[in-house]
């Protein structure tokens, strides 16, 4: 794909029409397309808006440390791309123990109520469970009924009749503890389940291996980087807009 660009100049055209392709955004999706493609020996440029690629994954360095605006974790490791360039790059030294640090830190949480307490543990394990099997109707293709029309929809539906069943328990903390399951869902699928079509979880394709949670070191930014400097010299624009595609 050739794009017209009207922001660049018409020097900046010229260089560009022996180009075989133009990427347009230099995500981590991009920036993958464009390496692939320059090792099959085409000539490609990415064309990045912001002032740096990456993405969702980026990584700034806060008061206490390393901090991750954006991936957090791998979403499974058997087939994950990003995954093995990790590894490659020698960026997951020390996992093994990070995670047993990590699962270590997860076990010892409690639940806090928004308004400031410790939550009702029952009521927070009971609600937990009940998201849990009710986002695997979704994923197995159970679902009671086809009314909803997301899958937040349906998760919705079906807590308010846990929460109708289960009267005992306070209504309020059972609510906060869906809203935070929603909100790790989102996280876990990279998408809120209200926007997310009622069918969806059964067909979304999951990648085996477990779900790594300590970052490669220096952060996921450290991934971007390895894909960047594979690229040909020059072939990464940045402070780079797309205003318009001409086929």
């Amino acid at each position: 794909m050739l794009g017209v660009l009207p922001v660049l100049s018409t020097v900046a055209m010229a260089s560009m029409r022996p180009l075989d392709v133009i990427v347009v955004g230099g995500g981590i999706a991009g920036l993958s397309a464009a390496q692939r493609l320059a090792q099959q020996g085409l000539s490609v440029r990415v064309l990045e808006a912001g002032q740096r690629p990456g993405g969702r994954m980026r990584t700034v360095e806060g008061p206490g440390g390393q901090v991750e605006l954006g991936a957090q974790f791998f979403h499974g490791t058997e087939g994950n791309p990003v995954h093995a360039l990790a590894l490659q790059e020698g960026l997951m030294e020390g996992v093994k123990e990070l995670s047993q640090q990590q699962m270590h830190a997860f076990n010892r949480m409690r639940a806090r109520l928004a308004g400031g307490g410790d939550a009702d543990g029952e009521a927070v394990a009971a609600a937990s469970r009940a998201f849990d099997d009710i986002w695997e109707e979704l994923e197995t293709g159970q679902e009671s009924a086809c009314v909803d029309h997301s899958a937040g929809a349906y998760v919705r539906r079906r807590f308010d009749e846990f929460c109708a069943a289960n009267s005992q328990l306070p209504r309020d903390t059972l609510m906060q503890v869906l809203e935070y399951k929603l909100r790790m869902q989102a996280n876990i699928d990279g998408g809120e389940p209200d926007q997310q079509h009622l069918l969806h979880p059964a067909t979304y394709k999951d990648l085996d291996g477990p779900r790594i949670l300590p970052v490669p070191g220096g952060g996921y930014s450290r991934v971007v980087d390895a894909i960047a400097s594979q690229l040909p010299p020059g072939a990464l624009c940045l402070d780079s807009p797309v205003t318009c595609v001409s086929w």
